[in-house]
C-alpha cells in the first residue's frame, strides 16, 4: 500500500508541474497577446494622430495656398488681389510711388518708395492681353503723355452707349488724372456735336501738341496709336471697361520697368 501511495504521489506532481507549466504558458501567451493588442493600439494612435495633424494643417493651410494661388498673383511686377463684392469681382494693386524720378539705368527699391497708389481694376489684368495693340507709330510702342498741356478725352457721339459707360470713364479719368498727372478735359471727336452742346472739338489732327485719347465703338476690341501723344480706344461688344482698364495696365507696366522685381516665396524657395 506504502509503494502504491508513493506511485499515486509522484503521479500528481507530475500533472501539477504540467498544469503549472501550462499556467506559465498561457500567461506568457497572454502577456504576448497583450504586448501585440498594446502595440497594434499604439500604431493605431500615432496614424491617428498623424492624421488628424495632417488634417488640421490642411484646414491651415488650404486658405493661405488658396490665398496665394487663387486670389493672389504677381503681374507687371504689381501684387494683385482679387475680391469678390457682390456679384462682381475686383482686382486691387498698390503702386508703389518715389518722390523723384530715377536715373537712366537705375532701378528704384523699396527704401527709395515714399507711398502707394491704390486702384481696382474689374477686369482680371491677365485676360485684357488679348486686347488687339497698335502701338507702334514712329518705332516707339511705349504709352507717352504730354503734361504740360491739358489733356483731352475725345468721345465719339455716335459710341455704343452701354451700362458700364459712365463706371468706365469715370475710373480711366480718375488714374489718368490722379496717377499719370494729366490736367484732363473732356471733349468730342465731332464738330457738329462741339457746337451743340458747347464743348471741346478735339482730334489728333487739330490738336497736335495735347494728349489724346479718343474712344469709340466698333467691330473690334483694341488701342491703337494713331498720332504722336493720341490714342485710339475702341471697343466691341459693351468692352469699355476692359480697353480703358488695359490702356491704365500699359502706362503700369511703362512705370514698373523702373523698380526691382519683385520676387515671390516660390521665387526665393527654387533661387
Amino acid at each position: 500500500m506504502v509503494k502504491k501511495e508513493g506511485k499515486i504521489k509522484k503521479h500528481g506532481e507530475k500533472e501539477a508541474d504540467i498544469i503549472e507549466e501550462n499556467k506559465i504558458q498561457d500567461s506568457q501567451d497572454e502577456k504576448k497577446v497583450k504586448e501585440g493588442i498594446k502595440k497594434r493600439q499604439n500604431r493605431q494612435i500615432k496614424i491617428a494622430v498623424i492624421l488628424m495633424t495632417v488634417a488640421l494643417g490642411i484646414i491651415i493651410l488650404t486658405p493661405v495656398f488658396y490665398g496665394y494661388f487663387f486670389t493672389k498673383f504677381d503681374y507687371i511686377n504689381l501684387e494683385f488681389q482679387k475680391t469678390k463684392l457682390g456679384q462682381i469681382n475686383f482686382y486691387s494693386t498698390r503702386i508703389p510711388l518715389v518722390a523723384n524720378a530715377p536715373e537712366e539705368g537705375h532701378l528704384i527699391t523699396n527704401k527709395e518708395v515714399v507711398g502707394y497708389y491704390s486702384i481696382n481694376f474689374r477686369s482680371d489684368p491677365r485676360k485684357l492681353e488679348s486686347i488687339k495693340l497698335n502701338l507702334d507709330f514712329n518705332n516707339s510702342d511705349e504709352i507717352g503723355f504730354v503734361n504740360i498741356n491739358t489733356a483731352y478725352i475725345s468721345l465719339d457721339p455716335e459710341m455704343k452707349k452701354c451700362d458700364d459707360t459712365s463706371i468706365a470713364l469715370i475710373n480711366f479719368a480718375g488714374f489718368l488724372r490722379d496717377f499719370a498727372g494729366l490736367d484732363l478735359k473732356s471733349a468730342t471727336s465731332d464738330e457738329n456735336t462741339s457746337i451743340e452742346l458747347k464743348i471741346p472739338y478735339v482730334t489728333c489732327k487739330n490738336r497736335k501738341s495735347n494728349t489724346i485719347i479718343n474712344i469709340r465703338s466698333g467691330n473690334e476690341t483694341k488701342i491703337e496709336k494713331t498720332g504722336e501723344n493720341c490714342y485710339e480706344l475702341t471697343y466691341k461688344d459693351c468692352e469699355i471697361i476692359p480697353v480703358t482698364e488695359k490702356l491704365n495696365l500699359l502706362v503700369l507696366e511703362g512705370y514698373m520697368k523702373y523698380f526691382e522685381e519683385k520676387k515671390g516665396w516660390l521665387d526665393w524657395l527654387f533661387s
